[in-house]
């Protein structure tokens, strides 16, 4: 079954003939005379001067063609939220989950630069003091860098050299003290 062309092709002068049912063709533009390789997306595109499908836009098309298509492309969004919305009732009505598809948003653009600032920053670290790529895995500096994620700002940074040195470790080493005691009590 050959599929009926759409309004797009009555504005383009068709160059040859496809070799195999629904392959694209080569098409001449009755206004502007360019030729390219088309689709009904790309003649479209063309006509409505959208440049994201590799496709020049057309400076010569009337503006009563342009709100032509304008008004097509509308129907033709409304008619697939629609479809989406009696989809998701459907799903809805049987039981199904529905997740809302995620848009990306500014703040998500920005959050994933800070991101990839701070893998950076991590990264420098890392390499800059030798340390071993595995460290990334270890549960304890896990459990530190998560620790200091939900302190949140007021974080002082991370424990002096002389704090590392001293308090810190001696505090270590009585809850390994403890934690030996405790398991031997248990035997």
């Amino acid at each position: 079954m050959v599929k009926e062309k759409g309004p797009e092709h009555a504005h383009f002068v068709q160059q040859e003939e496809p070799k195999t049912p629904g392959e694209s063709t080569k098409v001449k533009c009755k206004y502007c005379e360019l030729i390219f390789t088309a689709t009904a997306t790309r003649i479209r595109a063309h006509l409505l001067g959208w440049t994201r499908y590799g496709v020049q836009a057309c400076d010569k098309v009337p503006p009563v063609v342009t709100h032509q298509f304008e008004q097509l492309e509308k129907e033709k969004k409304e008619k697939e939220f629609k479809k989406r919305k009696v989809e998701q009732l459907d799903k809805l009505s049987k039981g199904e989950a529905v997740k809302p598809k995620k848009q990306s948003t500014l703040k998500a653009a920005f959050s994933k630069q800070d991101c990839l600032k701070v893998d950076q920053l991590w990264g420098r670290a890392f390499y800059a003091n030798g340390l071993f790529f595995r460290l990334a895995k270890d549960p304890h500096f896990k459990a530190a860098v998560a620790a200091i994620a939900s302190f949140g700002e007021s974080y002082p940074g991370p424990p002096s050299v002389d704090r590392l040195r001293t308090t810190i470790l001696e505090r270590e080493k009585q809850l390994c003290r403890d934690g030996l005691a405790s398991f031997q009590e248990s035997l």
